[in-house]
């Protein structure tokens, strides 16, 4: 019985083969966190191995085998019909030298009865010579037999012997192969096994887990209650609640815009260069998931987002803006500026580029054209942009989300950001200019 290889039982041994996947410790760190302890749910979530990567050595061994098996059978067919060529080939031969001996026994034969027609004299003859002419005679018949029975012989008997043994040879090589594919059959069993209790053991879909998955509904709805206490808290830090204004004009206030993390015009240095003790960051910012609200659309959460907070108070514009990893439950870049209105000189959407590496190799970094950005411009040359989702951006990663071409149209976040974004510019413009007749 071949020594096979042994291959762990254990799903993170694995986790550094592929490259999108964090680390063990990345997930380890949440469960050390006793106050963090139930985000690991939401690393779940947003980390998933894909179904084609789950046990990869165990793939390449299975592809190994099926690969041999084929080249065994291929090897076995072509033994097989060599063999019968040869068999064929005997036959042939075999046939050949007894139709030559057959003709050479005929010539005997016609000589015999020409023989046999002189025979009519013997008796002619003397005593001595009658008895030498019977001994010719069967000589002859004997001759006539001997060559008759040898070209039988040689057809029924060593063609016979030489195909038997072929025949044998043939069952040895069967025998052979059905052995090697049988053992083959067996370690291939063994191995979709193993495939199939690493699935199981993937954090998404174990059983034995504490926090069961999530559906992406509840990731959304979990989402949006973060950018709540978010927004709370910068209300807190801003210290303007009696300031705000609030009319018919502005729906609310602080104004919420938000886009995905790793679209935006500087990303915060950890998901780039991320320090010595936490080198998965960057596979945070690039985390996404899309999901299914209906028959109609499908939504996208992701795991970093940048959002900026837009508080209209009566003198002064300020925008508090962060990144927020939801994974690590952690505020990135916080930035909080305040500017009086006269100091705000334009409010647009532009169309921008963006390339987007994150943990991507420069072979495989994706470029997004004509990236819609909402752009805040100061009478000091400062610009605030926050860039949104467009259809050209899902279509660079549609792979990565697990969705078809023809799904990509349906995603609700496509229209949805752009109107988002149009609103806040109608109240901030609306405000503005009554803000500047009121003084005048």
């Amino acid at each position: 019985m071949p020594e096979y290889e042994k291959y762990s039982r254990n799903i993170w041994d694995y986790i550094e083969e592929l490259s999108y996947m964090p680390s063990r410790k990345d997930r380890e760190k949440l469960f050390r966190d006793k106050s963090k302890r139930e985000r690991m749910k939401f690393w779940d979530y947003f980390f998933r191995i894909k179904p084609k990567d789950v046990g990869k050595p165990q793939r390449k061994e299975f592809l190994k085998i099926k690969k041999k098996i084929q080249a065994d059978a291929k090897k076995c067919k072509k033994q097989k019909e060599e063999i019968l060529e040869n068999i064929h080939n005997l036959k042939e031969k075999a046939l050949k030298k007894a139709k030559k001996r057959l003709l050479i026994g005929n010539i005997i034969i016609v000589f015999f009865i020409l023989l046999f027609d002189y025979l009519f004299f013997i008796t002619r003859l003397s005593v001595r010579d009658r008895i030498f002419y019977i001994g010719v005679f069967f000589l002859v018949s004997w001759g006539i037999l001997f060559v008759l029975t040898s070209s039988i012989g040689y057809l029924r008997g060593y063609e016979i012997k030489k195909t038997k043994k072929l025949s044998h040879t043939l069952e040895d090589i069967k025998k052979v192969h059905d052995k090697n594919s049988k053992e083959a059959k067996k370690r291939i069993k063994a191995l979709r096994k193993e495939i199939a209790r690493l699935k199981r053991e993937a954090p998404y879909v174990l059983k034995s887990q504490k926090f069961h998955p999530l559906s992406g509904p509840e990731v959304d709805k979990e989402i949006w209650d973060e950018v709540g206490k978010l927004k709370e808290q910068a209300r807190e830090d801003v210290s303007l609640n009696r300031e705000l204004i609030l009319d018919s004009g502005i729906t609310e206030n602080p104004i919420v815009v938000i886009g995905p993390g790793e679209l935006q015009y500087k990303i915060p240095e950890p998901f780039i260069l991320p320090p010595p003790g936490n080198q998965d960051l960057p596979k945070h910012l690039s985390a996404k998931q899309a999901y299914k609200q209906d028959e109609e659309k499908f939504g996208i959460v992701y795991s970093v987002y940048f959002m900026q907070f837009i508080f209209i108070g009566k003198n002064m514009l300020i925008t508090y803006s962060l990144f927020y990893d939801f994974i690590d439950d952690i505020v990135r870049a916080k930035h909080i500026r305040e500017q009086y209105y006269k100091d705000v000189v334009g409010l647009q959407i532009i169309n921008e580029y963006r390339k987007l590496v994150a943990y991507r190799d420069a072979a495989s970094s994706i470029t997004v054209e004509d990236a819609p950005t909402f752009i805040l411009s100061l009478s000091s040359g400062e610009k605030h942009r926050i860039t949104f989702v467009n259809e050209d951006y899902f279509m660079q990663i549609r792979k990565e989300i697990n969705l078809s071409e023809k799904n990509v149209g349906k995603i609700s976040w496509v229209s949805e950001s752009t109107r988002d974004a149009n609103n806040a510019i109608f109240a901030l413009r609306k405000y503005l200019r009554k803000h500047k007749v009121e003084n005048k």
